[in-house]
C-alpha cells in the first residue's frame, strides 16, 4: 500500500470511531498539524456526511408483520401429497411391469438351451413345454400384444382422468 491509502485507511477508522485512544490522539494531532492529513480528512468527512444524509434506513410500517401474516393466512393450506398421487396409475404401471416380467421369464423358459449346460433348466423339469408349442412365433404375438395393450392403456388412463376431473368438479 502506498502512503495515501494508509492515510485514508487510518482516517476512515478515525471517522468511524474504530481507533483505540492512543491512535485517536495521534491522528487528531496529525490532522491539526499536517496539511496532507487535514485535506484528506476534510474530503473523507464530507463524503461520510453526504452518505449519512442520503442513506437513511427505512423502517417498515407498524402493521407490516401483521399484514404479511394475514396475506399468508388468506392463501390457505396446501393439499396433502397423497391427493397428488393417483394410486390407480401406480397400480397400472406396476401391472405393466409385472406382465413384462412374466413374459420375459416365459420366453427364457421357452428358449433356454436344453443341452450343453450343467445348469438346471426348466426344460429338464418340464420337457413337454418345448413340444407343446414348437411352432408358435412368439415375437409376432408379442408385437400383437404390445399393439393391443398400448391403446387399451391409453383408454384406461383417459377414463381414470375423466373420473378424477368429474370428482373434483362436483
Amino acid at each position: 500500500m502506498n502512503e495515501q491509502e494508509l492515510i485514508e485507511l487510518q482516517l476512515w477508522e478515525y471517522i468511524d470511531g474504530q481507533c483505540n485512544p492512543a491512535d485517536n490522539e495521534r491522528i487528531a494531532g496529525l490532522i491539526a498539524t499536517d496539511r496532507l492529513w487535514s485535506e484528506h480528512y476534510s474530503e473523507l468527512l464530507a463524503l461520510h456526511n453526504g452518505i449519512a444524509a442520503f442513506a437513511e434506513t427505512e423502517e417498515p410500517s407498524m402493521r407490516f408483520t401483521k399484514n404479511v401474516m394475514e396475506a399468508v393466512a388468506a392463501t390457505g393450506m396446501a393439499r396433502p401429497t397423497r391427493m397428488y398421487i393417483n394410486r390407480n396409475i401406480i397400480r397400472l404401471v406396476a401391472a405393466c411391469f409385472g406382465l413384462l416380467f412374466v413374459v420375459v421369464i416365459g420366453m427364457v423358459v421357452i428358449y433356454a438351451p436344453e443341452s450343453g449346460s450343467k445348469v438346471f433348466t426348466f426344460h429338464q423339469a418340464m420337457p413337454e413345454i418345448k413340444t407343446m408349442i414348437p411352432s408358435i412365433n412368439t415375437y409376432k404375438y408379442m408385437s400383437y400384444l404390445v399393439w393391443l395393450c398400448v391403446p387399451l392403456g391409453w383408454i384406461l388412463l383417459d377414463s381414470l382422468l375423466k373420473k378424477k376431473k368429474l370428482r373434483i368438479s362436483n
